[in-house]
């Protein structure tokens, strides 16, 4: 992996601590090449655009997006069939692995792309895809250097990983400078002091989120999510991530009390969200049916 000028994670103190799910390679001269062709006007990144809430769309560094460990997830899909082969989500393999299933990880990256744009009008960002024939496609590159010139374009703080990202932590749960800065640099992200402090991170996410959330309600309340063994629509699934990036994030050791609470049914599966801060949906539709119940009962028929 390093030969390969790959990176995976941070060595402290003589020891490899990994970022257990993510590595890269060449990420960081990637980043640099791609970043001069902007400055020359060689590469043009495009707005994400206005969402039909009529606010902007989202990118993987907006505190109304993020979760405990963002910008960890590539968009790219595969195709399972029932032999264990596996192949990239392109049109060849798919005549070749007829009948066979997609997979798909759903946060982050993929979240924002396959789901969140969708539900709220938006576009990502597309470029040919050189392994299916040019055909257009999203990617986590793409999203990142979008993100590192719109976020914050309109207002709100750009989100960059903190030092309480549980994978930027040293092994024994310790904020580490090196680790955080290492990983930023594969995701084309500014190295500290630049950024928010945890306590900040923590509480933007949940104000900017949770506002966010509950505005566009009309709009993720009818979208399936990622995850229906998990969350019963999209307004659900990122209700309940975003109650777990609280707790991930330990959110709580700033003194502050987690804003959202959800409902699970006898499957295990959220089917409401609740939220002590209340804010109104700014699209038309029924709402949040639990609107205005601070808290929500933990199981439910």
């Amino acid at each position: 992996m390093r030969r390969a000028h790959c990176v995976a994670g941070e060595v402290i103190g003589g020891q490899f601590s990994s970022f257990t799910q993510v590595g890269a390679c060449n990420a960081v001269a990637f980043f640099r090449a791609a970043n001069a062709d902007i400055r020359f006007g060689l590469l043009r990144v495009p707005s994400p655009g206005t969402a039909r809430d009529g606010q902007e769309c989202l990118t993987t560094r907006s505190f109304a997006l993020i979760d405990q460990d963002q910008s960890d997830n590539v968009t790219t899909e595969y195709l399972a069939d029932q032999n264990g082969e596996t192949a990239q989500d392109t049109a060849a393999n798919r005549r070749a692995l007829h009948g066979s299933s997609v997979l798909f990880n759903g946060s982050d990256n993929g979240l924002l792309d396959l789901f969140v744009d969708p539900a709220l009008g938006c576009q990502p960002w597309k470029v040919p895809n050189l392994a299916d024939r040019g055909a257009p496609t999203t990617g986590l590159p793409l999203d990142e250097l979008q993100a590192a010139m719109w976020a914050g374009a309109r207002g709100n703080p750009p989100a960059i990983v903190p030092l309480n990202d549980p994978m930027t932590l040293d092994d024994n749960g310790n904020f580490n400078t090196d680790k955080t800065n290492t990983y930023r640099s594969i995701m084309d992200m500014p190295p500290l002091p630049l950024g928010e402090s945890p306590q900040a991170y923590c509480s933007d996410m949940e104000q900017i989120q949770g506002k966010r959330l509950q505005q566009d309600v009309n709009l993720l309340i009818r979208t399936p999510g990622p995850l229906p063994a998990a969350a019963d629509n999209l307004f659900t699934f990122l209700a309940m991530r975003l109650q777990q990036s609280f707790m991930n994030l330990n959110c709580n050791n700033f003194g502050m009390t987690n804003d959202v609470s959800t409902t699970v049914n006898s499957n295990g599966v959220v089917v409401a969200a609740c939220f002590r801060q209340f804010f109104g949906p700014v699209t038309v539709g029924l709402g949040n049916p639990m609107a205005r119940q601070a808290v929500c009962p933990a199981t439910t028929n």
